[in-house]
C-alpha cells in the first residue's frame, strides 16, 4: 500500500467558506461546525479549554485565533459558537480574504502492515488532541519526503506503529506536537525537519 504525491498535489482537511452574512459589525456564516462534542484531550493550559476545539479558520491559508465570546472577535481573530453551527469574523477593509475551515478529521489512519506514505502535502485536518493527522497504527510503515502542516493535534501520531520509519519529512505548525507515539516498538524517527508546533 503505497500514497505517493505528485508535484503540486496537496491532500487538505480545510473546505472554503463562501456564504457570509452581515450580523452587526460582524460577519457570520451558518452551519459550518459540528454540534457540540465532549472535548477529548488535555490543554497544556487548563484554564484555556480552546485548545480542544478542533476546527480552526484560516484566512488567506493564515491561522487565525480563536477567541470564547463574539464581543472579543477582532482582526486576526474569530468566535465558533458550537450552540448554532456559526464562526464569526471582524471583516477587514478591502479585498475580502478566502476563509477556509479545517472540518476533516483525519488524513490517513489505517492497521495495515507496511503502508508507504512518500512526498505528499498534507494541511488543514482537525484532528483531536493527542490524535494525528497522520494515524501510523500498524507495522512497517515508512513516512518519507512528506510535508505536514497546519494541523490541529499532532501531525503524525505512532500508535501500535511498531518498526515504522518516519525519516526526511517536514513537519511544522501542528497545534500541538509535531510528532507522537505510543506502545510503538523499534519505531524511528531520523533526519526529520520538525519545527514551530504547538500553535494551540
Amino acid at each position: 500500500q503505497t500514497l505517493r504525491g505528485l508535484p503540486g498535489s496537496q491532500l487538505v482537511g480545510s473546505v472554503a467558506l463562501s456564504r457570509w452574512q452581515k450580523d452587526g459589525s460582524l460577519q457570520r456564516a451558518d452551519n459550518v461546525l459540528p454540534s457540540g462534542y465532549s472535548a477529548p484531550g488535555e490543554c497544556e493550559n487548563q484554564a484555556a479549554p480552546l485548545c480542544r476545539q478542533a476546527e480552526a479558520l484560516f484566512a488567506n491559508g493564515a491561522l487565525l485565533t480563536p477567541v470564547p465570546s463574539r464581543d472579543q472577535v477582532k482582526a486576526g481573530t474569530y468566535f465558533a459558537d458550537y450552540s448554532r453551527g456559526s464562526v464569526f469574523v471582524l471583516p477587514p477593509g478591502g479585498t475580502a480574504p478566502a476563509y477556509e475551515l479545517a472540518k476533516t478529521r483525519t488524513a490517513i489512519s489505517s492497521r495495515g502492515n507496511g503502508v508507504r506514505l512518500e512526498r505528499l502535502t498534507l494541511k488543514g485536518f482537525a484532528n483531536l488532541p493527542q490524535k494525528g493527522a497522520i494515524e501510523v497504527s500498524g507495522p512497517n510503515w515508512v513516512l518519507s519526503g512528506n510535508d505536514i502542516s497546519q494541523n490541529h493535534g499532532a501531525g503524525i501520531m505512532l500508535a501500535y506503529g511498531d518498526n515504522a520509519l518516519i525519516t526526511g519529512n517536514r513537519i511544522h505548525s501542528n497545534g500541538q506536537l509535531g510528532i507522537g507515539q505510543w506502545r510503538s516498538q523499534k519505531a524511528r524517527i531520523e533526519d526529520n525537519q520538525i519545527l514551530g508546533n504547538n500553535t494551540r
